[in-house]
């Protein structure tokens, strides 16, 4: 009876520290109910699966991959190199890096990431936004954000509508 009474007591304390730690209840339970003094100390030392699961979807772990890039020049050199065309090409870098571990791919991984993004990028420019006139200067926005304009002499590229209109304001 005491027997029967210490593996109920063991299943039941072990099937609650399972399932505060996200683990199978009943499995923990007839585990520390058979063996009780054993399968509660493996239960107590166990890790909470919440710590152990996976990063979500397109994560990865920050902290390792800028320790990496703050020791390794190559992969400084690869992250530099992709940051122009923005932060998600990075974070792909990044990923893809870390999902291989393996610096034989560095290079290629880095090539192909930004051969997208260049891709993206023609995408993007070809695209007009908008079109609008100023000081009877026609001008065209894309996609990239550049601005086109039909000036005097000829048509003209701008980063921002600050610069085209300084540039239209000046020639007067």
């Amino acid at each position: 009876m005491v027997i029967v009474l210490i593996a109920l007591v063991s299943g039941l304390i072990g099937g609650f520290l399972a399932s505060s730690k996200g683990k199978n209840v009943f499995l923990w339970f007839i585990l520390c109910a058979m063996f009780p003094l054993v399968g509660l100390i493996i239960l107590l030392f166990s890790k909470n699966k919440a710590a152990q699961a996976a990063l979500p979807a397109g994560a990865y772990d920050a902290a390792r991959w800028n320790t990496l890039v703050s020791y390794d020049p190559e992969l400084k050199a690869a992250a530099d190199r992709l940051a122009p065309y923005g932060q998600s090409y990075v974070d792909q870098l990044a990923r893809d890096f870390l999902a291989l571990g393996d610096k034989a791919y560095l290079a290629r991984i880095a090539d192909q990431i930004e051969q997208a993004a260049k891709n993206e990028a023609a995408q993007r420019r070809d695209e007009v936004v908008a079109h609008g006139d100023f000081r009877n200067v026609s001008w065209t926005k894309y996609g990239d954000g550049t601005f086109v304009a039909e000036m005097p002499d000829g048509h003209r590229e701008f980063r921002s509508m600050d610069d085209l209109r300084a540039a239209v304001s000046n020639r007067r």
